[in-house]
């Protein structure tokens, strides 16, 4: 049921006899967030008289809110619910969203009476919103990653995706023109398709061939959409793979030697900047991309045991040249009238070629010091070893007067008898070796002891 003042305000516009409002400032589409709370706006005018929302491009639609200024100033608020549920309306007239969902993205109409009466009509395009994670658009074979590194003989296919965005994403893909220096639109026919009923897929493909004419070239896939804050792109650089099988089989490869612990510069180009490059390493007939760039914005491979940077200029800067650096490089580029491929082989030494003798001279007599160093130092161990044991058996021997030596030696004869074949001689030497020793002693009883035992033993035999 609809109030006198609506009946009122639609006669006058049906017939014509409203002043028409001179208000401007409702945009149109405006875009909310699914599973948020959304707002659709317009700046109203300060000392509006009355402000109605309706959810479809008409008034034939469910009246969702309402504000009107009455007499006193004061504001009379109106909110009512439909089908994408209950609908509230802030103090400047705008319409509040507690929810927004897939219902809400409709076409709003809504009407704005001035102080002077005069009625403004507009229609508010709604768009609802899922912004995806992805922070560029995905192509096969690039992993995620760019630019990214393609090789192709004669012809590839290149795919760009971007998913779980709503609304769908707007894909195009673009080919660098050298002749010209700028990207080119390519003609193909986008599929987009619903995920699991709210998001949505883009897919574009393109099918290139003819890749031989150029040793490299440059695609761009380009989304753009609500669902994205801003252009997002991804940059794949197709190589010729038969320009790079060549590339260690050329007659007239330039060769550099360069200086071990120095800094190594390579040029990719001898003038100008490059729009796009490649650099490779070949070694042992293998080759492996060092890093790629498009628009000065270079990606490094991970897995490079070398120490390295590029220029704007697109050279190849090792900051200290090790042996693992030895190889061929070779610089892709494209750019304004560029499209070549410049190789350079590289050799490690430890010494310049213009290196003075004196130089090496001095190096020369550095080595034998050191290995003079070295022999002294073993010959030393060895002598040590030698003498640490002579001195060991000099420490373990008795210490015995010198008159007395001869209890010691070996030519003593040894016997079966206790006191020897001669008992006399051998009492009268153990006498004197008491007074030599003093520390040796043995009681009289003990020596009486024992020499009857000897006597009993002599006896029994």
């Amino acid at each position: 049921m609809k109030t006198l003042w609506e009946i009122a305000s639609l006669a006058c516009l049906l017939i014509g006899l409203c002043p028409a409002g001179t208000y401007r400032q409702c945009s149109s589409p405006q875009y909310a967030e699914i599973g948020q709370q959304g707002t659709v706006e317009c700046v109203f005018p300060a000392n509006f008289s009355a402000i109605v929302w309706y959810d479809s491009e008409d008034n034939r639609g469910s009246q969702v809110a309402r504000i009107e200024r009455q007499a006193d100033k004061s504001l009379r608020i109106s909110e009512n619910s439909a089908e994408g549920g209950t609908y509230r309306i802030a103090l400047n007239g705008s319409l509040i969203i507690p929810l927004v969902s897939t219902h809400h993205d409709r076409n709003f109409t809504v009407f704005i009476v001035d102080e002077n009466s005069a009625v403004s009509t507009f229609v508010i395009k709604l768009i609802t919103v899922v912004y995806p994670n992805a922070d560029a658009p995905m192509v096969n074979s690039c992993e995620g990653h760019s630019p990214c590194l393609v090789h192709a003989v004669n012809e590839t296919h290149l795919s760009c995706t971007y998913k779980h965005a709503r609304p769908a994403v707007i894909l195009s893909w673009y080919h660098y023109k050298s002749s010209e220096g700028k990207l080119e639109p390519l003609i193909a026919t986008q599929q987009s398709f619903r995920e699991d009923g709210v998001t949505f897929t883009s897919v574009l493909n393109i099918y290139i061939a003819n890749m031989t004419s150029n040793v490299l070239s440059l695609f761009t896939c380009e989304a753009v959409g609500p669902a994205l804050k801003g252009k997002m792109e991804t940059n794949v650089l197709v190589t010729n793979a038969l320009s790079e099988r060549c590339v260690s089989c050329r007659n007239e490869i330039p060769k550099r030697n360069v200086i071990l612990d120095t800094l190594l510069e390579i040029p990719c180009i001898d003038n100008g900047i490059p729009y796009a490059y490649v650099w490779q390493l070949e070694q042992h007939k293998r080759s492996q991309t060092l890093v790629s760039s498009v628009k000065n914005k270079a990606n490094f491979r991970d897995d490079i045991n070398i120490a390295m940077n590029v220029s704007k200029e697109g050279a190849l800067i090792i900051s200290r040249v090790n042996f693992r650096v030895t190889g061929i490089y070779t610089c892709f580029s494209v750019g304004v009238g560029i499209s070549s491929a410049h190789s350079v082989e590289v050799k490690v030494q430890a010494f310049s070629d213009g290196s003075s003798t004196s130089g090496r001279t001095v190096a020369l007599i550095m080595a034998v010091i050191a290995s003079i160093l070295f022999l002294a130092v073993f010959v030393g161990l060895v002598v040590a070893i030698v003498y640490r044991k002579k001195l060991g058996k000099e420490l373990t021997k008795p210490d015995l007067n010198q008159r007395h030596s001869q209890f010691s030696k070996q030519k003593i004869k040894t016997t079966q008898w206790l006191f020897g074949e001669n008992p006399p001689k051998t009492v009268k030497e153990l006498d004197e070796q008491q007074k030599a020793v003093p520390v040796v002693k043995m009681s009289r009883a003990t020596f009486s002891q024992r020499f009857q035992r000897f006597q009993d033993e002599k006896l029994a035999l």
